[in-house]
């Protein structure tokens, strides 16, 4: 079916929707078609990842979905990860790759770090749904969720708004608070 799909393709493999493609298949796709560019592999099974990495051997980029495992897939071999914190901090999540790739580890850590303590607090927030109410409480474009998804209060959004200022990314992402 990829050779009727259109453009440039990238492939996800994700555990909670089911997606748990044999590396070997990921494999054959990689050599069969050309016009896949990507990979997404979104599993807590480090085994599974790293097999998969292997199974593409460089033939094109494989990113993580989450920051939670974003250091241990760029030590497998992984080029990058998928982040909702993306939204609130890019800069921020573009320095771990850019940090990692100039060899300055500690560095990376930091970074990695940081990006944690927003993912856990927008994981209390309902992921996505609360950093959308953050930007918007901080001036920014943040949109709204899509249905079932519910938007978040601007008063339960407040300790997330809090954490950016506090870890000065609303200075260093340039979004003021209103």
């Amino acid at each position: 079916m990829l050779e009727y799909s259109p453009g440039e393709l990238v492939i996800s493999t994700h555990q909670s929707v089911g997606y748990h493609y044999p590396p070997a298949l990921v494999a054959d796709l990689v050599g069969e078609h050309d016009r896949v560019v990507g990979l997404n592999v979104t599993h807590n099974d480090l085994g599974y990842v790293a097999d998969v990495i292997r199974a593409v051997d460089g033939r094109l980029d494989v990113h993580v979905g989450g920051p939670v495992h974003a250091l241990h897939a760029l030590a497998l071999g992984a080029q990058g990860y998928l982040s909702s914190e993306g939204n609130l901090a890019p800069r921020l999540c573009v320095s771990l790759i850019d940090r990692y790739d100039q060899d300055d580890h500690d560095g990376a850590v930091r970074a990695h770090e940081t990006i944690m303590q927003l993912f856990a607090a927008t994981q209390r927030l309902g992921g996505i749904v609360g950093a959308k109410a953050a930007l918007q409480a901080l001036g920014a474009a943040g949109g709204w969720p899509r249905l079932p998804r519910l938007p978040v209060t601007a008063e339960r959004a407040r300790p997330l708004v809090e954490l950016i200022t506090e870890l000065g990314l609303d200075r260093a992402e340039g979004i003021g608070a209103r």
